[in-house]
């Protein structure tokens, strides 16, 4: 497909039925990734930082870039819990954890100094890896689960956030077994993904059987 070969299930998937009390479900049964969703610029664009309180970060040509304080404003969040006048409790999302689906490494110090820039509190992202480490895959990939992490914590700068890595096999999505782990071992109370595919561009039977027990 697109030039390129895949394999995936002919028709829908069947156990026998006395397996049903030992099976959760099938995950993945073909070899069609879903697709991380961030776009990267071709050519690299230089930014002047004026450092400060509140950073503005301006290009050449005019552009203005978008930090964490104007989602603050753009969305009306309340950056602190408010507490009596004059005096603020701590940070948005503080107490909370944010899982975020990975299935490439990173580099933490990227996401750090970031959040410094940004005068975040110091609460960098906590790198979980279920299985084989995938390393760091570069690219989309490498940039997608930055972007995540980084803007997980941008907008709750008190929470938690933990990126759940999984590397992908022959039989199942890397992305996948990261949702997987989240959910059965209640990572977070957040999860956050930004993998997928349009259907249309698969053309494979339907690989997905609903999970029993008490996960959503």
């Amino acid at each position: 497909m697109n030039g390129e070969e895949h394999w995936a299930n002919a028709k829908d998937p069947q156990i026998p039925a006395a397996l049903t009390p030992v099976v959760a479900g099938v995950a993945t049964l073909h070899n069609f990734p879903k697709k991380p969703q961030i776009r990267i610029a071709d050519e690299r664009i230089a930014a002047r930082l004026e450092p400060g309180r509140s950073p503005q970060v301006t290009f050449p040509n005019g552009q203005h870039a978008l930090g964490p304080g104007d989602y603050d404003v753009m969305y009306n969040l309340t950056p602190v819990i408010q507490g009596p006048p004059g005096i603020s409790g701590p940070p948005a999302g503080f107490g909370t954890t944010i899982a975020v689906v990975g299935r490439s490494n990173i580099n933490v110090q990227d996401v750090a100094r970031f959040r410094a820039i940004f005068n975040l509190t110091n609460n960098n992202p906590q790198i979980f890896v279920d299985g084989p480490d995938p390393g760091d895959l570069g690219g989309a990939e490498e940039g997608e689960a930055v972007l995540d992490t980084t803007w997980s914590g941008a907008l709750a700068p008190g929470a938690s956030v933990w990126l759940i890595v999984s590397a992908s096999t022959n039989t199942t999505d890397g992305a996948d077994l990261s949702e997987l782990y989240i959910i059965d071992n209640s990572v977070g109370a957040i999860m956050t993904e930004s993998f997928s595919e349009c259907e249309a561009s698969c053309h494979c039977a339907q690989d997905v059987l609903p999970r029993l027990g008490t996960h959503p």
